[in-house]
């Protein structure tokens, strides 16, 4: 049997950038030449292919991350079949507004290598839509479910993993249209 859990709202689609010294500085030029900012070289496409890259997740990405945010608006509805077996706020996963937490959760964090001679980029677009997972079980318990979320990706609380029993669930389908690009430049002390 299968359990649905269906995640409605703002999402966000980002990668964790290593840019070799030399290549930053390339880009920094060519936003000097254009009078712009490096920000929007990075989100100019046409302007990223004539210097060799396809797109801005291309520009030596290291890892990719998917996240959905925990905010009052998001929603999340776990269903089976096409009976609701629960349905909430995203907010109510971290459970600070309840007396105990309603929800297994996991905080979990990027962690980078920081190599000498590069830059580190945090390249994203927030996203707006629909998130799709998939339980394959007879008996769904939500207490097996468990919502791992990263602190701090573009100054907000992601949902970045979800797991049934310990094991990692893939998005079946996503819906989602861009709303919105950031980069954040991340400094090691």
């Amino acid at each position: 049997m299968s359990t649905i859990i269906n995640l409605f709202g703002t999402g966000i689609r980002c990668w964790i950038c290593e840019i070799p010294i030399h290549r930053y500085n390339q880009l920094k030029e060519v936003a000097a030449f254009h009078e712009t900012t490096l920000d929007n070289i990075l989100f100019d496409l046409e302007i990223l292919q004539r210097l060799g890259y396809k797109h801005w997740k291309s520009i030596f990405a290291i890892e990719e991350i998917n996240g959905f945010l925990i905010e009052e608006r998001n929603k999340v509805e776990i269903k089976n079949g096409r009976s609701i077996i629960s349905k909430f706020s995203a907010n109510q996963i971290l459970g600070r507004e309840a007396f105990f937490k309603l929800y297994t959760t996991k905080e979990v964090d990027f962690k980078i290598t920081n190599r000498p001679e590069h830059k580190y980029l945090l390249i994203g677009q927030k996203e707006i839509g629909s998130y799709k997972y998939k339980v394959e079980t007879d008996t769904f318990e939500i207490e097996k479910l468990c919502f791992s979320f990263c602190k701090g990706i573009n100054n907000e609380n992601s949902v970045v993993t979800i797991s049934y029993n310990n094991k990692s669930l893939k998005p079946i389908k996503t819906d989602t249209i861009i709303r919105s690009f950031f980069v954040n430049y991340i400094s090691f002390r």
